[in-house]
């Protein structure tokens, strides 16, 4: 399709003495078991969700919205025997309008958004593809993806805009100078890449790949994908994967653009989306990766991917000095964020080009917490702000020496104090700090009580704890629901923000879907009638939850 140029649419007691059995090793998840799960039962059931949800998590499927209209909203496999196997969701279409959809964008609680023809954005439920209308973008735009910091961006033409998620009304950033074909997809070190539609003069026909810098939007040409109408993009778990107006699923090489096609006959793409924030396969946590201390570039980039990689006069960003937490080594305090002249690392504080901000990040999620240079928690006596840190464990705040925000609070983060010489490397030791107080027991209240949803039980104290009990699929993938085993996951809230508490988990017999120490929130939502509760875990489900006021929504 065009429009005015080719471009895609978008425990039992053991005697004294007595050796104990070791317990049989847990089933590992495959991409196989899960595309069989999904096969073997219906769309829009409670069990296809659970299956649909794990399927996307393991990096297994990537949701497409294809060319017809009204866009159908399918599920197709990515990895594994059944690669290529699109299952179909449902329409899009809301109460009045069937919509063609140009592309789609994941972010990392689930929410799945849309855009279409007249380039108005939608919300989109990936349970069953019924769209709920935004606002209009303000221009044509076929390319849709959701930033490592939560900003939605968009490929209009020559062009890359933010979108405002709230209203959906666009703001350039900047020209690409390459006319999007369709789809934008974002690395985990914040690279952002996009198919163009303009092929190399004296080569066969083909969508390239695009470089696209995001504080400039300048496009930096990778090289030609071999493939014409590269309408899908996503970047899963180190793959880059494309979809094609034909309906082939690729696999392109970031480096060169160079694509492989992995299975053909699959639905006519417009666009596709998987899920940000992606757990390993293997049902075991790896240590060599939890243990293994990020580099001090790999730690720039990310945050840096905000920024840009350059100012517009060619300072590049830099970060000066960097402090892994001891507590849970996926968030990162750093220092000295910026941009510099030279090209030292690290970069000597005389090069700096800018104010030399702070921030935190999470190596898992590339959530970003600032920059500031104002600390992170109100300043006392003033209207000035810096970011929240409710995301962040208390025990990871308090053993770099910070302190969680409260009410009122004056700046939570020190002065910068830079080396001139090498990174800041990790602490061993962390800084004596008392322990975090215990929650009042009113504090949780409007929390507090059993909720359910299908298959899934959660208790929540007023003190905040919680317990939450589900049947686990991946303990026997050929199971029903109903008869599959129990699986736990405990977690404690410390702290509240406005309407979201925010803690972490604590304990779980399943650390490949809930890992100790990952940011539990939850919210409360309106149902229909009566309330749900929003429990989120590393920024992912499990979702919605009834209590008896609002019985029958959660499939409960």
């Amino acid at each position: 399709m065009s429009v005015g140029l080719a471009v895609a649419f978008l425990t039992v007691a053991i005697p004294v003495g007595a050796t104990a059995i070791p317990k049989p090793p847990k089933p590992q998840v495959t991409c196989s078991a899960l595309g069989s799960a999904l096969e073997a039962v219906r769309p829009h059931t409670s069990a296809f969700v659970a299956a649909r949800q794990r399927a996307l998590a393991n990096g297994c499927a990537a949701y497409v919205a294809t060319s017809s209209t009204p866009s159908r909203l399918d599920l197709e496999m990515i990895r594994g025997p059944l690669r290529g196997r699109a299952i179909t969701i449902g329409r899009v279409v809301t109460k009045s309008r069937r919509v063609s959809l140009t592309d789609i964008a994941l972010t990392s609680s689930g929410t799945l958004y849309g855009v279409d023809f007249t380039s108005d954005l939608y919300v989109i439920n990936p349970a069953d593809g019924a769209a709920k209308l935004v606002g209009p973008i303000g221009t044509g735009v076929n390319g849709l993806v959701v930033g490592p910091t939560g900003t939605l961006y968009g490929s209009a033409g020559y062009g890359l805009v933010t979108i405002n998620p709230a209203t959906g009304v666009g703001t350039q950033v900047g020209l690409i100078n390459f006319a999007s074909s369709g789809d934008l997809a974002f690395s985990a070190d914040g690279t952002l890449y996009m198919t163009a539609s303009a092929s190399i003069s004296g080569a066969a026909p083909s969508d390239l790949l695009v470089d696209v810098n995001t504080a400039t939007a300048a496009g930096t040409l990778i090289g030609p994908t071999g493939h014409q109408y590269v309408y899908g993009l996503v970047v899963n778990r180190g793959t880059m994967f494309a979809t094609t107006e034909g309906g082939d699923l690729l696999s392109i090489d970031p480096s060169s653009g160079v694509s492989t096609v992995l299975a053909t006959g699959g639905p006519s793409s417009n666009g596709m989306a998987s899920s940000p924030n992606l757990v390993a396969l293997t049902s075991t946590p790896s240590t060599t990766a939890s243990s293994s201390k990020p580099t001090f570039a790999a730690v720039e980039r990310a945050a840096c991917a905000g920024l840009g990689a350059h100012d517009s006069e060619g300072d590049r960003c830099a970060i000066h000095s960097m402090h892994v937490s001891t507590v849970s080594p996926e968030w990162v305090f750093v220092q000295g964020l910026g941009y510099y002249t030279g090209t030292d690392q690290p970069p000597r504080v005389q090069e700096a080009r800018s104010d030399l901000d702070e921030a935190i990040l999470n190596l898992r999620t590339h959530r970003l917490i600032g920059p500031t240079n104002v600390g992170f928690c109100h300043v006392a006596g003033t209207n000035v702000s810096g970011p929240d840190l409710s995301a962040v464990p208390t025990a990871v705040i308090l053993a770099w020496g910070l302190h969680p925000c409260t009410s009122g609070s004056s700046p939570s983060v020190t002065t910068v104090v830079p080396s001139t010489t090498a990174p800041v490397a990790p602490s061993t030791t962390p800084p004596s700090a008392s322990a975090p107080p215990t929650p009042a027991a009113s504090e949780f209240t409007q929390w507090s009580g059993s909720w359910g949803a299908h298959e899934q039980a959660l208790e929540l104290s007023q003190t905040g704890g919680g317990h939450l009990s589900y049947q686990d699929l991946t303990l026997c993938p050929n199971c029903s629901f109903g008869g599959a085993p129990t699986s736990t996951m405990d977690f404690q809230l410390t702290s509240v923000n406005g309407g979201t508490a925010s803690g972490t988990v604590t304990a779980s017999s399943d650390p490949t879907n809930y890992a100790v120490g990952q940011v539990v929130t939850v919210s409360l939502a309106p149902g229909s009638p009566g309330q749900l509760l929003e429990l989120s875990v590393a920024g992912q489900g499990p979702g919605a939850f009834c209590n008896s006021t609002s019985a029958g929504q959660c499939g409960a």
